[in-house]
């Protein structure tokens, strides 16, 4: 509970414990455990904001530099040197298809290396250890006892939005970097004289993003796996960790990753870079009530990915597919731009880089090619939705419930029968994702008055055919 820094764990423990009639009148009492992380959390950021603002500068002071020494030792002084002719052997240059890919391979693993090992790769294993000590707080059954933590739990606690905010400033921090790496130290003029293609550029960053991203995800598996044996579980499934953390979870996060470097690129000015991303990511969670509910409006958006025993994830797999499809398809529109809106040379207005970019994207076939994933997903996801299914929105289903209450209010005194008994057959079918109950239910009076009626709710979502009534003296 104390390592959530957004406090949800707490207000969802207090929320399990209330009864649904009291959570419309209950007040929420700064105390316990809310009050101990609201306190925690605050002054830690406080600490960090009075660190920051003690420690900023306009300036970048080189003698504080840790490599001082180092470079004052391989000093030369040039006029020692003896003078020799240099041969410049002559090579090939080519720059075909393979060169093109060696070259984005070679950038990509160049800047992943980089950053890994720079102060900036430590967030890698500090998220995993952050991780290890976030999880049993979160998976803490009733009155604080654990709960057996199987890998399908580790895997669903780890998308928690308590880990995941992080992840995602991670990887804010990270794109900036990349994107900002030669203009930081003053090289953007020399580097944009190299004759690679601004999309090779971009192209090789996103892949050191995207390592990034693996290493991040390889961390977490080993965190998972190694929470799992220090709780004395024996039976780490590293297939549900690599299908989880290497499958669905990096799609998402990759799509994310495309997002937070193109904004990074539009914006020209690192940490207003960093305030959007963040606020995309903001919006992701609280859309919904904002009143934003229709998941083709709410960037990374889809409808889970549940599975049991019986279908495993194949009944879930296709709806998931047709909205990364369609959150895939506005990434590579965003990465497009980015190529196209990519600063090269000292022409940096956004004016002047969008009049350019509009000449190369009208000749794009990319550009139509992103448009037409776009439009078939989402078209075949909104068909589903709103045609073929009843959408309702958190509104309207608040209004039919109340509507419903109303009208069957008058019933609430209405003497009813007493459930003593429940006998039930069901046949499960797999493939046609059906199930057939058929059941008996024992009733009783057991009130004083005779029972002309019985009240009878169907359950949503379900086909019942037929109910009979039999008494027996």
């Amino acid at each position: 509970k104390l390592m959530d820094p957004s406090g949800t764990t707490v207000l969802n423990t207090l929320s399990d414990t209330l009864a649904p009639a009291q959570k419309n009148f209950a007040t929420l009492d700064l105390t316990g455990y809310l009050l101990t992380n609201r306190g925690l959390w605050l002054s830690l950021g406080t600490l960090i904001g009075v660190i920051a603002f003690l420690r900023f500068r306009f300036a970048f002071d080189m003698t504080k530099v840790w490599s001082k020494q180092r470079l004052r030792q391989n000093q030369v002084d040039l006029q020692q040197l003896p003078l020799t002719a240099i041969k410049t052997p002559k090579v090939a240059r080519p720059f075909d298809r393979k060169i093109r890919v060696a070259q984005t391979w070679i950038m990509a693993l160049g800047g992943f290396m980089e950053l890994l090992r720079s102060p900036l790769g430590l967030a890698i294993p500090a998220l995993a250890v952050y991780s290890f000590v976030l999880i049993p707080n979160l998976s803490a059954g009733p009155m604080d006892v654990a709960i057996l933590p199987t890998t399908e739990r580790i895997v669903l606690y780890m998308n928690s939005s308590s880990l995941q905010v992080f992840v995602c400033l991670m990887i804010s921090i990270y794109a900036g970097q990349l994107v900002w790496r030669e203009r930081d130290t003053r090289l953007s003029e020399i580097a944009d004289v190299v004759p690679f293609p601004d999309g090779l550029i971009v192209l090789s960053k996103f892949g050191s993003l995207a390592l990034l991203i693996i290493a991040l995800q390889f961390a977490l598996m080993i965190s998972g796996v190694a929470l799992q044996l220090t709780a004395h579980y024996s039976q780490p499934d590293l297939g549900v960790y690599i299908g989880a953390r290497f499958g669905f979870t990096l799609v998402e996060l990759l799509t994310f990753a495309a997002v937070a470097m193109a904004l990074h690129v539009f914006i020209l000015q690192k940490y207003v870079g960093h305030l959007a991303v963040i606020l995309v990511y903001v919006y992701s969670v609280i859309a919904p009530r904002l009143g934003v509910e229709h998941k083709l409006l709410i960037f990374g958006s889809d409808t889970g990915l549940s599975g049991s025993s019986f279908y495993n994830q194949s009944a879930f797999l296709m709806p998931w597919i047709l909205y990364k499809s369609y959150w895939a398809g506005w990434a590579f529109l965003f990465m497009i731009a980015a190529k196209h809106l990519w600063v090269r040379g000292r022409e940096s207005g956004f004016k002047m880089r969008t009049k350019t970019a509009l000449k190369g994207l009208r000749l794009s076939g990319l550009v139509f090619g992103g448009f037409a994933i776009v439009l078939c997903a989402g078209s075949v996801v909104f068909y589903n939705t709103n045609a073929l299914n009843s959408y309702t929105t958190q509104s309207e289903g608040i209004e039919g419930r109340a509507s419903y209450e109303r009208l069957y209010r008058r019933y609430n005194s209405t003497p009813q029968p007493l459930l003593t008994g429940v006998t039930l057959n069901i046949e499960f079918y797999p493939l046609e994702r059906e199930a057939l109950v058929k059941g008996v239910y024992v009733l009783k009076n057991i009130t004083n008055r005779s029972i002309d009626s019985i009240h009878v709710e169907p359950a949503t979502g379900v086909e019942t055919d037929q109910i009979q009534f039999s008494r027996y003296s």
